[in-house]
């Protein structure tokens, strides 16, 4: 049977370590799509930063946003579902965020005006980038309020060890309310993001897969990190980067080149492409 569907996770898999996208990947998806299959990135990004990925790749959607939580249609405009925090749990999380001393950040998706929301700036190197971008970045007297109604996503950059805590705290404050996932980098920090309970990557690619009527043995996804697991595990054809965290390459069928290598190309040319 036929890959009908291809899910690309974005930071990591299809940017190289430089955060550029390589010519080999923009030419294997193009081609797929025009072979008829569709290529639909799955992403923790929001949709601000999603978009200029997409674009460059010469696709509008689908897009599957902030870890599932937000799934754009075909056209880059519909909403096809959008599951943000309740606001009781974001406030909750919020609150524990700040007992801790942690800066958290919220994101709320809209296509003009401020998306991200913060209290004390932070020292993630992305939030220092924007600091100056008031179309991006507004800052509050109070994050508690801003969680009404629910946020898409809450974010906070903090030392690994750290947020490897708050991580079993939250789950055990909020229970099935959230769903918590911890992203490390190469410099002892990570970013903990937290979503509705229901929201994954797999349940936004499943979304899609419905829509389309294309089974589940008929898709393919290719990422890196932790918040790839669900997917990886639901594709028919479940693909680690070489460059993906050991726990990734256990659950996944394949394992490709690093990013830096254009792993992401490797699979579409080999097990979506036709034959020339």
């Amino acid at each position: 049977m036929g890959f009908r569907l291809v899910a690309l996770d974005i930071d990591g898999t299809i940017l190289d370590s430089r955060g550029a996208v390589g010519p080999r990947i923009k030419a294997a998806v193009r081609r797929a799509r025009e072979a008829g299959v569709t290529v639909v990135l799955a992403t923790g990004r929001r949709f601000r930063a999603a978009q200029p990925v997409a674009e460059e790749l010469g696709i509008r959607g689908p897009l599957v946003l902030n870890n599932g939580a937000l799934v754009i249609g075909d056209d880059g405009q519909e909403v096809l579902y959008h599951r943000p925090l309740q606001p009781g749990a974001a406030a909750r999380t919020v609150r524990l965020l700040e007992e801790q001393g942690l800066a958290p950040v919220l994101y709320r998706h809209t296509t003009a005006g401020p998306d991200v929301f913060y209290r004390r700036p932070t020292e993630d190197p992305w939030f220092k980038r924007l600091q100056n971008r008031p179309d991006v970045l507004r800052q509050v007297n109070d994050l508690g309020d801003s969680c009404h109604p629910g946020p898409d996503k809450i974010l906070v950059w903090e030392e690994q060890d750290r947020l490897h805590q708050l991580e079993a705290q939250l789950r055990g404050a909020l229970g099935q309310s959230v769903r918590v996932y911890v992203s490390l980098d190469d410099h002892n920090h990570a970013m903990l993001e937290v979503v509705h309970g229901s929201c994954s990557k797999a349940g936004g690619v499943r979304r899609v897969a419905a829509r389309m009527g294309v089974s589940r043995r008929q898709v393919v996804a290719v990422g890196d990190h932790l918040n790839d697991l669900d997917l990886i595990r639901y594709a028919g054809l479940g693909v680690a980067m070489g460059n993906a965290r050991e726990e990734v390459k256990a659950s996944a069928r394949l394992v490709t080149g690093t990013n830096d290598e254009e792993g992401a190309a490797d699979v579409l040319e080999r097990y979506v492409l036709p034959v020339a």
